[in-house]
């Protein structure tokens, strides 16, 4: 059977004790189906299970060990790191059940503090940083306010016409100054320049006026020059002992004058012994005494006499004439 041993065929003598012995066969051990569970095992407690033999029909029935326990361990950020120190981690199982792991420190994030650069009035700082996270800081320091840097705006000498301006001076980097302040215009300082009486030549000027600091000036006009006022100097006629004079002029503003020629004195004329002017002849001869000569050429001193009244005559006329023509010249 399932749980008991046969034995083979064998045979004896009913007569005697021969016999051929029988074998045993070994118990057919059951047939057993499959495992039929009963009870799920936990981990708190174990199952059950049986199964049926096919042979016999005997019912086995067995256990089903508790699960062993597996841990599921769910992490959670019980410290959080700092910039210096570590964080902790902490694994937990639902069995209560727990470990932890060191989170590293996260070192300093290190933000840049821009240097600010000093102005004339106002301090600046050195480049720093400091921590996104934390209070860790590379301090800035302060750098001195530069002070103005002057520059002098140089005055302006006021004109006649335009304003000056003061010394003033003015920062080179910031718009700081000393404000330049206006000095009022001159005005013109007119000195006179005095009329310019105009002569017979020479043109004059009216009374002007010029400034003595710029070219402002109040301009001269020209007067027409006044030509000569000439006063005629009248001829003097020669006599027969004295000298002439031809006709002249002289202006009766200045020195300009048409000289009087001199004309040669006549020199007496004997007629009969006398001329005209009175004087004798000391040398005449009556002509009584002497025969007049025939021939008419002999008769010179009467010819001499007209010569010299008509050369007279003529060279009066010609200085008037040049007198004339060297005024109109002028």
């Amino acid at each position: 059977t399932c749980t008991e041993t046969g034995l083979t065929e064998g045979a004896h003598c009913s007569r005697c004790d021969h016999k051929v012995a029988q074998e045993e066969v070994p118990a057919l051990g059951h047939a057993w189906g499959e495992w039929i569970v009963d009870r799920e095992a936990t981990e708190e407690e174990d199952g059950a299970q049986h199964r049926v033999c096919d042979t016999c029909g005997d019912i086995e029935t067995g256990i089903i060990p508790s699960i062993a326990h597996t841990h599921n361990y769910t992490p959670a950020v019980t410290t959080d790191p700092t910039c210096e120190a570590e964080g902790v981690k902490t694994f937990t199982c639902g069995c209560g059940d727990a470990y932890t792991e060191a989170i590293p420190a996260l070192g300093h994030d290190m933000v840049v503090d821009k240097a600010v650069d000093p102005t004339c009035t106002e301090a600046g700082l050195t480049e720093g940083a400091h921590c996104s996270r934390c209070d860790h800081k590379v301090a800035q320091e302060e750098v001195d306010a530069l002070g103005h840097d002057m520059i002098v705006d140089k005055a302006v000498d006021p004109t006649c016409t335009e304003a000056g301006l003061t010394e003033g001076a003015h920062c080179s980097r910031c718009d700081h100054k000393v404000a330049q302040e206006e000095v009022d215009a001159l005005g013109h300082d007119m000195i006179v320049d005095k009329a310019v009486d105009p002569t017979c030549t020479e043109a004059g000027l009216t009374e002007g006026a010029h400034c003595s600091r710029c070219d402002h000036k109040v301009a001269q006009e020209e007067v027409d020059a006044l030509g000569h006022d000439m006063i005629v100097d009248k001829a003097v006629a020669p006599t027969c002992t004295e000298t002439g004079l031809t006709e002249g002029a002289h202006c009766s503003r200045c020195d300009h004058v048409v000289p009087q020629e001199e004309v040669d004195a006549l020199g007496h004329e004997f007629v009969n012994g006398k001329c005209e002017c009175g004087e004798e002849d000391p040398n005449y001869v009556d002509p009584d005494e002497d025969k007049p000569s025939e021939n008419p050429g002999d008769n010179v001193p009467e010819l001499t006499l007209i010569q010299k009244i008509l050369k007279a005559i003529t060279d009066f006329f010609k200085n008037v004439k040049d007198f004339f023509a060297k005024i109109f010249k002028k």
